[in-house]
This record gives C-alpha cells, sequence and structure tokens, in this order.
C-alpha cells in the first residue's frame, strides 16, 4: 500500500495505510503482552511483559534510525520505509497464528475444554 503512494499521489492512500498501522500496532501493544503472560510459566511472567514493551520500545527506535535523512528518510525512500514493516506483519499474522498454541484460559473459559486447560498449565 505504502509502495503504491507516490506513484499514485494519493494522499487518500496514505491515511488508509496509517490508519491500518496504527490499530495494529494498538492490538499489538495490548495484545502480545497479555497473551505471553497468560502462557508464560509464573516465574517468568514478569519477565515476559518486560521483554515485549522492550521489543516495541527497540522497534520505535529502529524506525527513528530508518527516518534519518541520511537512512530511508529522503523524499524518494521514505515510501520504503514505511512499507519496510510489511514481511514482519504478514509472518507476525500468518505463521504464528498457525502456530501459536491456545492459552489456557481461553480454552476454559471460552471453549469450555477444561481438560485441555488444565494439561496446557
Amino acid at each position: 500500500m505504502f509502495f503504491l503512494v507516490q506513484k499514485l499521489n494519493s494522499i487518500e492512500l496514505l491515511l488508509a495505510g496509517r490508519l491500518i498501522v496504527g490499530l495494529s500496532g494498538g492490538f499489538a501493544t495490548c495484545l502480545v503482552p497479555m497473551y505471553m503472560t497468560e502462557i508464560a510459566p509464573l516465574r517468568l511472567r514478569g519477565a515476559v511483559g518486560v521483554i515485549c514493551q522492550l521489543g516495541i520500545s527497540c522497534g520505535v527506535f529502529l524506525g527513528q534510525i530508518a527516518g534519518l535523512n541520511t537512512v530511508l528518510g529522503t523524499e524518494n525512500s521514505w515510501h520504503y520505509m514505511l512499507g519496510a514493516f510489511v514481511p514482519l506483519c504478514i509472518y507476525a499474522l500468518v505463521i504464528t497464528s498457525i502456530i501459536l498454541p491456545e492459552s489456557p484460559k481461553y480454552l476454559y473459559i471460552i471453549r469450555e475444554q477444561k481438560q485441555k486447560a488444565l494439561d496446557g498449565l
């Protein structure tokens, strides 16, 4: 989407892309730590919550570096910088949603599979 913005000269496409990125960032900020702390062993729950926020902070830092005028923040390459996260999003949505197990809380409350939830714990 971001790769087409410069060719189509469309501010609407840029705004739609930014909306999608903002929503996915918000979901990631809320859902990833919650899921990770649910599946983590009790002794590691605090560390897992911190690691998630550290990963988000490091991503913001790397994004700031990529936005420098000497890296990808130029008039000709800004759309590459905005679209660079697409492979990561595809990986996160497609690959990890298939691999990651359902949380015991979800199994117990939503699906009412009590034995599978206890086995997962």
